[in-house]
């Protein structure tokens, strides 16, 4: 049983519901916790302070962790847009951003 049941269970106990109703507490894993501070860390401070709270050795294994700002990468397309960047250039930038392209 994973600690998002067993808190499932308390939270249902605690409200008199029966064991087997609608799941109160949602299921997750807690490599997802790791994940989501990786993200808001990578966000809010950049890369190489989340490396280093995540005690990465390496900024690629940080940026598996992390989920790239996808509101930030379309503001600065938005921006090199305005400063007349040729196509090309903003394509280039774009499939970069985006995960699985080549």
């Amino acid at each position: 049983m994973r600690a998002c049941d067993d808190a499932d269970v308390a939270a249902k106990e605690a409200r008199g519901l029966h064991p087997d109703s609608e799941r109160i507490v949602p299921r997750w894993h807690p490599h997802e916790l790791r994940h989501n501070f990786a993200t808001r860390m990578r966000r809010q401070y950049g890369i190489e302070a989340a490396r280093v709270l995540l005690r990465h050795h390496s900024r690629v294994t940080t940026e598996v962790y992390a989920e790239a700002d996808r509101v930030k990468a379309s503001a600065i397309m938005l921006e090199v847009g305005r400063m007349g960047v040729s196509r090309p250039a903003t394509v280039l930038l774009a499939k970069s951003l985006t995960p699985g392209a080549s």
